[in-house]
């Protein structure tokens, strides 16, 4: 989907397939979930917790999330899913020191 319908880089797609086997392997081994249709809020929430655990810069916390979310987001589009257990989870906002670094190196 992400090549033919939105057109997105060969890295692009690397990175998310890195970040959905990464989110997978939490919820199959951390959370002891084998079927996507038993995935919950709070299994996303526990990945999340996870992420700011192990001091990711901002940023990757932010794109690992985004991907859960369009990954949630495309299996219900799919049908593969009856619900969206990422509806309600955000991306981690930005420390505001990060987000000024980034636009004074633009």
């Amino acid at each position: 989907m992400l090549r033919v319908e939105i057109n997105v880089s060969p890295r692009t797609i690397e990175a998310y397939e890195a970040d959905i086997r990464r989110y997978l392997e939490y919820i199959n081994e951390s959370e002891g979930i084998a079927s996507l249709k038993d995935i919950k809020q709070g299994h996303i929430r526990g990945y999340v917790r996870l992420l700011s655990e192990v001091l990711l810069a901002p940023s990757s916390i932010s794109r690992m999330v985004a991907s859960v979310r369009s990954y949630h987001q495309f299996l219900s589009k799919e049908k593969i899913l009856n619900n969206n257990p990422a509806l309600s989870i955000h991306t981690p906002r930005l420390k505001k020191n990060y987000q000024q670094s980034l636009a004074l190196k633009r």
